[in-house]
């Protein structure tokens, strides 16, 4: 199948790949159906593509990279959604949002994808009881010399 994106291009694409999210996306509900891009100059980030709009690509990247204890409990109705078997997990990921100083980058700790890669279905949860934030900073505070340094 050809798939023709804003950000990549024409490309071929396995249908099989295709990930399915019945409910959407937060603010992209009408849009179901995306493909995992990944990308060596931005590993261990990955880009989620809609299949269905050619302007939709998410950069994300699976949390416990960066939050070891960061873990979303899902409901029954989640795993239902997902059709996850008993002890099957999901695949975690989160959108990262990159403004101009990439120092101040975020993680959407508070809605999560999660995923099951073999019958390729995904759910975005909403986490309301979280410590985390929708804008948690994913990486540490700038470290301030004391020296300036000479250029």
């Amino acid at each position: 199948m050809k798939l023709t994106t804003s950000r990549f291009g024409t490309f071929t694409i396995d249908p099989q790949a295709i990930l399915h999210f019945p409910l959407g996306l937060l603010g992209l509900e009408r849009f179901s159906r995306y493909i995992i891009i990944d990308s060596d100059d931005i590993t261990p980030m990955r880009w989620l593509q809609c299949v269905d709009d050619p302007d939709i690509a998410l950069l994300v990247v699976e949390p416990g990279l960066f939050f070891s204890d960061y873990t979303p409990v899902l409901s029954a109705d989640d795993r239902d959604i997902l059709q996850l078997g008993d002890g099957q997990q999901p695949i975690v990921a989160c959108v990262v949002v990159i403004p101009a100083d990439p120092q101040e980058m975020t993680i959407n700790l508070l809605g999560p994808l999660v995923l099951n890669e073999h019958k390729r279905l995904g759910k975005q949860l909403v986490l309301a009881d979280s410590a985390y934030s929708a804008r948690q900073r994913l990486l540490p505070d700038r470290i301030l010399c004391e020296t300036p340094v000479a250029v």
